[in-house]
């Protein structure tokens, strides 16, 4: 990789930063682009050449926060039950870092039409479920015979957060 390409992505994570930190000092709706690239110390130019709106950013520090989750809690050696409540808790550990202000701004974005930055985390919270009961499934853990009442041992306690995701619903629907 060369010096460009190095110095381009070290500019596109600096702006994912900067816009995380913009996310857990003032809120979703409390900043802007301009204040994004001013807080990486970048031009404003700068932003455009590696996301087309603001939603776009915020997706990319919800993917930056979930994958490294999700792939943690896949590769635990314990059973399905440790990884998923892992997860979970790991998730709402999550919100507690970015403040209940922001997880109310970020459900209340969820409920307008066609909001597809809430709808990707909300999307992305499921997947990572699913891939989870999956891989109880291939482990032997799980069969479509698994009542639903098991999984509310997990998911009741740590669900708070999820619940609003359908995360019971695609659990129920996958046995």
């Amino acid at each position: 990789m060369g010096k460009r390409q190095i110095a381009a992505q070290e500019t596109r994570q600096n702006l994912v930063d900067s816009a995380k930190k913009l996310i857990l000092t003032r809120g979703f709706d409390n900043f802007n682009v301009s204040d994004i690239t001013e807080e990486a110390g970048v031009a404003k130019g700068s932003f455009y050449t590696y996301f087309k709106h603001k939603d776009d950013i915020i997706n990319e520090v919800t993917h930056q926060s979930i994958y490294p989750l999700r792939s943690e809690s896949l590769s635990l050696e314990g059973c399905l039950v440790e990884k998923l409540s892992h997860y979970l808790k790991e998730a709402m550990s999550q919100i507690v870092e970015y403040g209940l202000t922001s997880a109310q701004n970020w459900l209340r974005l969820g409920m307008e039409p066609g909001n597809v930055c809430v709808l990707n985390k909300m999307l992305l919270d499921m997947h990572v479920v699913k891939e989870i009961l999956e891989s109880g499934v291939q482990t032997g853990e799980l069969s479509s015979k698994t009542q639903s009442t098991h999984f509310n041992i997990v998911l009741l306690p740590n669900s708070t957060a999820l619940s609003s995701h359908g995360v019971f619903q695609m659990a129920r629907s996958l046995l």
